[in-house]
């Protein structure tokens, strides 16, 4: 897209100039001048070519940022204008000498055709501007689209940045701050010098930082509550009856705890001798 620009605008130039030609006899010829009358239809568009040139595609593609159309109108004046103005007065001993070639003959011609085209729409210009004048306007073009362009693009910048500091001050006064922190700091390292090392330092290979794990974690495994076990019920002692070993007492079925036993009949129970009347033998 970008080399349409450049490729649009030079050829655009080319037509337009050639279109130019048709009013028969060119006025600028290398090395002379062809006086003549020009008509009104000529002269409106030679008006019209030098405003969309020197005002109009320059500023439109300075002020959109088209650096190709600039290019591509740079171009034209480079290659039709300047350069056979600079190749041609080198070349006339090699055309028109005793020393003349064939080669040198078809070169020269054709950059004498790019040299007329390229002057022919500015050739009623030279009723307000001068012949000398209008004859180096096709050479100007390159210097005026490369300086508008530069001029707008500076100027564009440096708007830019004024408003960033209109509008965010405290941006400017913190970057300020920053670069005088960065000098000061600079200075320091220059004042102090470092201690120079003897021998050969070996540094220590860096450890290589452990690699994430990107392993999927299992699922946690739902554990089945735990019932508490059930304790037996605690013996219960009635006064005045011995205890019998290896009979559990059961515990009443109701859903309340026992009630304690009063601290008389948690006392030990008397053991009888034997023989005596309380005793009963198993």
């Amino acid at each position: 897209m970008r080399r349409d620009y450049f490729i649009c605008t030079f050829l655009l130039c080319i037509c337009v100039s050639l279109f130019y030609v048709l009013f028969s006899p060119l006025y600028f010829v290398y090395g002379h001048i062809v006086v003549r009358d020009f008509g009104i239809t000529e002269t409106i568009f030679a008006w019209i070519y030098f405003l969309f040139v020197f005002g109009v595609l320059p500023v439109y593609s300075a002020y959109t940022k088209k650096l190709w159309i600039t290019a591509g109108l740079a171009s034209y004046s480079f290659f039709c204008a300047c350069l056979p103005a600079w190749i041609l007065p080198s070349m006339s001993a090699s055309i028109g000498g005793t020393e003349s070639n064939i080669f040198a003959v078809v070169t020269g011609f054709c950059l004498k055709s790019v040299y007329e085209m390229a002057e022919a729409p500015f050739a009623p210009l030279t009723m307000v501007f001068g012949d000398k004048f209008s004859e180096s306007l096709s050479r100007k073009i390159l210097f005026e689209v490369l300086f508008i362009y530069c001029v707008v693009q500076i100027y564009r910048f440096y708007r830019d940045a004024y408003l960033a500091e209109k509008l965010n001050p405290a941006n400017a006064i913190d970057r300020t701050a920053n670069e005088h922190k960065a000098k000061e700091h600079q200075n320091v390292r220059k004042a102090v010098k470092t201690p120079e090392v003897i021998g050969t330092v070996i540094s220590a290979p860096a450890k290589p930082a452990p690699a994430p794990d990107s392993s999927p974690k299992p699922a946690p495994v739902p554990v089945p509550p735990v019932k508490a076990p059930a304790h037996p019920a605690p013996k219960v002692v009635q006064p005045g009856k011995p205890v019998q070993p290896g009979k559990p007492v059961e515990a009443p079925r109701h859903a309340s705890a026992p009630k304690p036993a009063p601290a008389a009949a948690q006392q030990h129970v008397p053991q009888h001798p034997k023989g005596a009347p309380g005793h009963q033998q198993q």
